[in-house]
């Protein structure tokens, strides 16, 4: 059996790091404000006026850069701060990242995954666990594992280097990298005129970022995605900046009747009451569906084929490196000002 997980920020949100957006808008203001030109001031004050109206995600984020195009007139301009807002984003990744140590927790995180690789089953909610008889330890011989990471971060990458033949792609690049960070098309970006320069679609649509850049990492990940037997989102924004890896997850499943998709609920607590929880996953559904537009004729088949789970598969790790953030807090306060 195939079995790919998508991992997203909620994998690191897990671990203890601050990696939401908001964490990072709240370094973004104070980072370098003094030697900050006045176009990436008026950027900084559009993106405040963005975020209060109700920016959550990256994904959410994501939408609010095509939507930013609009306040410019100059494209040279407004490239200058999306570059100056990639730079930072990724000094302060960076700075979230090193506060992992794996050597003092590599215990737990072995033992975590290990679990995850032979007894996947018990990880899932109890009422769906007579769907996966072959993720159990017995089977684990026959299963392969993929991971498509969407994250910028080396959490994962240092994980898995822990544990041998697992296949496994960074789709939007890492922090060392030239990141992908934009718009899945050019319906996403409301000022046209920007289309025109080629270097702007280049920079801010992810699938022309990604072949430029030479990578085909996405090519990759859909061949990840239509070899596998079941597919489990972990941590991800179902966001429409992203609608590429959502429909091919969609392609995949309509394609074959025993095809499976786990998602996990982030955030929604294990409600013993039957008919709240059974709204919960029937939102999630339609919540998966509705980004891929979806006008499959046999919908309520399709729907029993999407799993969404509360229990954590990663609830061994939780919070491990919490601690060691916390301790970094105060450290990170007086250096923030310093210019980098």
């Amino acid at each position: 059996m195939n079995i790919t997980f998508l991992i997203g920020n909620g994998f690191d949100l897990n671990l203890g790091l601050k990696t939401t957006y908001h964490n990072f808008l709240d370094y973004y203001y104070l980072k370098n404000t003094d030697n900050d030109n006045e176009n990436i001031k008026d950027f900084k004050k559009i993106i405040e006026e963005e975020r209060a109206k109700g920016i959550d995600t990256w994904a959410d984020a994501e939408i609010s850069l095509g939507r930013v195009t609009k306040e410019f007139d100059d494209v040279d301009k407004f490239l200058d701060c999306f570059e100056d807002f990639c730079l930072k984003l990724s000094y302060y990744l960076e700075n979230e990242q090193n506060k992992v140590n794996y050597e003092l927790n590599k215990e737990v995180i072995i033992k975590n995954f290990e679990f995850i690789f032979y007894n996947l089953k018990f990880l899932i909610d109890s009422n769906y666990r007579q769907y996966f008889p072959y993720l159990i330890k017995d089977k684990a011989n026959f299963n392969t594992f993929n991971f498509i990471n969407l994250n910028y971060t080396n959490t994962l990458d240092n994980f898995l280097k822990m544990f041998s033949n697992i296949s496994y792609i960074k789709i939007h690049n890492s922090l060392d990298e030239h990141m992908i960070l934009g718009l899945a098309d050019n319906s996403q970006i409301h000022n046209k005129e920007f289309l025109k320069n080629r270097t702007f679609d280049e920079l801010l649509i992810k699938k022309s970022c990604d072949a430029y850049l030479g990578n085909n990492k996405y090519e990759i990940a859909s061949g990840y995605i239509k070899n596998s037997d079941v597919i489990i989102l972990y941590g991800v924004s179902l966001g429409e900046t992203d609608k590429y890896l959502w429909q091919q997850i969609y392609s995949w499943l309509i394609s074959n009747i025993n095809n499976k998709l786990i998602i996990y609920n982030f955030g929604v607590e294990n409600n013993k009451m039957k008919i709240r929880r059974h709204q919960k996953e029937n939102e999630k559904r339609d919540e998966f569906l509705e980004i891929c537009q979806s006008t499959n004729k046999d919908l309520e088949s399709l729907r029993k084929r999407i799993y969404c789970i509360e229990n954590n598969i990663f609830e061994g790790i939780k919070d491990i490196f919490k601690e060691s953030n916390d301790c970094n807090i105060n450290n990170e306060k007086s250096n923030v000002s310093n210019v980098s």
